[in-house]
């Protein structure tokens, strides 16, 4: 599992998990909405502190989050490509933040490691 600390937030009704950058880096923060079905739930909590959890097997290219409709999403860079045959394991900075994500062979996914410029 991948942790964030961040911070519960509203904004024209909707909630968002800010994650911001450590205090040594200077990007901007990361704002990933919530999801509908978590929002009653989580309202009360506006304003607090939370860990923002993301299983590695949830992270996707963005061209894929795009195609099936995923609005949680955030930019990351991909610092390390470790290739395993039929899968890659990634090591992602994002907001001054580390995660992993595993990368599967995908016969529809053009952006295997070797078709991205080089990684």
């Amino acid at each position: 599992m991948n942790f964030f600390p961040g911070r519960l937030e509203q904004s024209n009704g909707w909630l968002f998990v800010v994650v911001g950058a450590p205090a040594s880096n200077a990007r901007l923060p990361m704002s990933l909405p919530v999801d509908l079905s978590m929002m009653v739930s989580l309202r009360p909590h506006v304003g607090e502190n939370i860990v923002l959890g993301i299983r590695p097997e949830h992270v996707v290219l963005g061209q894929v989050a795009l195609r099936a409709g995923i609005a949680q999403a955030f930019e990351a860079v991909v610092e390390v490509v470790d290739q395993l045959g039929a899968e890659a394991h990634l090591r992602l900075a994002a907001c001054g933040h580390f995660l992993r994500s595993p990368l599967f062979r995908d016969a529809s996914l053009s952006g295997w490691p070797e078709d991205m410029g080089g990684l």
